[in-house]
C-alpha cells in the first residue's frame, strides 16, 4: 500500500533525552541556573535546539544574553550529542522489514541537519534510510510540511503513498499538513492523549505493535 515511510528521529527512532538534558544542564550549571530533570526535557524537545534552549532557560532567558547561551549549548552538543543515546528496542526490526519490502525510508527531524546526519549514519547506516531532512536555514521546520513534500517529490509519489511516523503533536501536525497517513508512537516524549488529540490513523504502543502495523500496510 505505502511506498514511502518517513520517520521522526528523537523520541521515535532514538531516545536522545539524556544527551540533550546533559548538554543543556551543563550550560545552566555554568551560569548558576537551576537545572531540569529528564521529564522536563521530554516536554522541551521537539522544536529544535534553539527552542529547547529558550524553554530550559525560562525566566533566565534575556535577549541580550541568549545567543551566548545558545552557542554554549551548540558547543556542548557537538561534543556530547550521543551521550547515553540509544535506539529503542524493536526499531531495527521495523527498519529491517521495510528494507526487505523495498519501501523507501526517510527521516524528517527538527534536529540540526549535521547532527541528524551523524546519528543516522552511526546508528542506522545499514538500514536503508535514503534521505535525512533536518533543521536548516534553507527550509522551514516541522510542522511545516515542506520537507515531507520535498521527499515525496524525489520519488514522484502521491500523498496516498506516504506513511509518517512520529511521537509528538508536532509530528502529527506535520503529517496532517502534508495530507499523508500518520502513525503516532507512544514510547517517545509525549503522552498518548496528546497523540490521540491529533487523530492519527494508527497508534503503536511499542515497536512490536508498529511492526505489526507495517506488515499490514506494506507488503
Amino acid at each position: 500500500m505505502f511506498k514511502l515511510v518517513i520517520w521522526d528521529l528523537d523520541g521515535t527512532l532514538v531516545d536522545s533525552s539524556e544527551s540533550l538534558a546533559f548538554c543543556m544542564n551543563n550550560v545552566l550549571i555554568q551560569h548558576g541556573f537551576k537545572t531540569h530533570d529528564i521529564e522536563a526535557y521530554k516536554r522541551f524537545i521537539g522544536n529544535g535546539l534553539r527552542k529547547l534552549c529558550e524553554r530550559a532557560l525560562g525566566d533566565n532567558n534575556t535577549p541580550d544574553a541568549f545567543d551566548g547561551y545558545y552557542r554554549e549549548l551548540l558547543d556542548n552538543y557537538a561534543k556530547y550529542f550521543d551521550y547515553n543515546l540509544y535506539v529503542y528496542d524493536g526499531i531495527y526490526d521495523c527498519l529491517e522489514y521495510l528494507k526487505g519490502t523495498g519501501c523507501h525510508i526517510a527521516v524528517n527531524t527538527n534536529k540540526r541537519q549535521d547532527a541528524a546526519n551523524v546519528i543516522v549514519d552511526q546508528f542506522f547506516g545499514s538500514y536503508g534510510i535514503e534521505h535525512v531532512y533536518g533543521a536548516s536555514s534553507e527550509r522551514p521546520k516541522k510542522p511545516d510540511p515542506h520537507s515531507v513534500l520535498a521527499i515525496m517529490d524525489r520519488y514522484g509519489l502521491t500523498k496516498e503513498d506516504v506513511l509518517y511516523i512520529g511521537d509528538s503533536d508536532i509530528d502529527m501536525m506535520t503529517g496532517k499538513n502534508a495530507s499523508v497517513h500518520r502513525v503516532g508512537v507512544a514510547w517517545g516524549f509525549r503522552t498518548l492523549d496528546e497523540l490521540k488529540a491529533h487523530e492519527p490513523e494508527f497508534i503503536a504502543n511499542d515497536p512490536s505493535e508498529l511492526l505489526a502495523v507495517l506488515k499490514e500496510v506494506i507488503v
